[in-house]
């Protein structure tokens, strides 16, 4: 990465000259508040994408479920005002969820303590000694690549060097240029900052991408997905031009359905019409989850389910279960579940109780 200064452990960048009087309890958000300027957040999990300072704090309080849960985690990228060139800093945590999707507060404090003992300490060596950080995690290059791109769009830097001709390559036909001159920040800086048009133009050029074009776009669309209608027709009908269930279908699949548009919902309609796989199932749960919120969807999706392993099942609906606006949709109908439908059967297992 180029402006975006990115490791996977630092001390808590911040002012070290201040030494930190605090009494507990005390938040992350206050604690980075009261060692220099606040901190802005993004989710870096379920989808790279903003996340309100208001909302970390709530989260933080145990007044609110965190609202794009990933893994059983709260997937967190913070950055830090740069202390040189303005450029910022970015440190990564996954916090520990519990089984309604709230924080886990004793990780949290217990990182606070780290993070304090280390801010106060007299030698130089031991405040930067957080290198075993067991909250802090390494971005993935997609993760890393996003959230560059989003990060200086919304701090008025300039995109990177890839993004000039990752921009042209996708947007104005027959550039000569290759892929491999291309590179996937450039692809996320494009698909950050493009407008209306551009997405018109990205999507009448989708069915002349070569593969590896393709794919670094419906991967970075995955996160900041299709706004028209014709960029979801697009991704539709390529997939439909690939062989079924190769590597060059999912990726139109997943960045097709995670639009929240109209179309893409019929997507997911067609997809479980079938007997979806069980990586059709796992696609719709991570990236077209936000069409589940429709109970004749949810409960055609939960009934398909049901007829997969119980490990598959038990995962798929545990990861569903802690979004905060599916959890009652969800719980609702595996209790109203008839008796002997596969449905009720895998309730059954995962209470511990026999079918009998």
């Amino acid at each position: 990465m180029e402006s975006l200064k990115t490791t996977r452990y630092i001390a808590c960048p911040v002012d070290r000259r201040r030494r930190v009087q605090v009494s507990v309890p005390l938040t992350l958000d206050a604690l980075f508040t009261r060692t220099g300027q606040p901190p802005g957040y993004y989710h870096a999990g379920r989808r790279v994408i903003p996340c309100a300072r208001s909302h970390m704090q709530a989260f933080e309080a145990q007044e609110l479920a965190w609202e794009a849960p990933w893994q059983g985690h709260a997937r967190l990228a913070i950055v830090f005002p740069g202390v040189r060139h303005g450029d910022p800093n970015l440190w990564c945590l996954g916090l520990p969820l519990d089984e309604q999707g709230m924080l886990q507060p004793g990780p949290r404090d217990a990182l606070i303590e780290r993070l304090l003992h280390s801010m106060n300490a007299p030698d130089r060596a031991e405040k930067e000694d957080l290198t075993s950080e067991p909250l802090a995690f390494q971005p993935d290059t997609l993760t890393l690549a996003m959230l560059h791109a989003r990060i200086t769009h919304d701090l008025a830097l300039p995109a990177s060097s890839w993004w000039q001709p990752a921009h042209e390559a996708l947007t104005i036909a027959d550039t000569g240029r290759h892929w491999s001159t291309l590179g996937l920040q450039g692809v996320a800086d494009t698909v950050v900052r493009r407008t209306r048009e551009e997405e018109m133009q990205i999507a009448e050029r989708l069915p002349h991408l070569s593969v590896e074009a393709l794919h670094a776009l419906c991967y970075c669309l995955e996160h900041a997905p299709p706004a028209t209608d014709a960029l979801v027709t697009a991704l539709w009908l390529r997939s439909q031009a690939e062989i079924e269930a190769t590597a060059s279908f999912r990726a139109c699949q997943r960045a097709g359905i995670s639009s929240e548009l109209p179309d893409a919902a019929k997507w997911v309609d067609t997809l479980l019409r079938h007997e979806p796989d069980d990586e059709t199932l796992a696609v719709i749960a991570a990236r077209g989850w936000s069409h589940l919120e429709h109970e004749e969807r949810l409960k055609l999706f939960l009934d398909h389910l049901a007829r997969r392993p119980s490990a598959s099942f038990r995962a798929l609906i545990s990861d569903l279960a802690l979004i905060p606006r599916l959890r009652l949709p969800v719980l609702m109908l595996m209790r109203q579940a008839d008796r002997d439908t596969p449905l009720a059967h895998q309730v059954r297992m995962m209470l511990g109780k026999t079918a009998s």
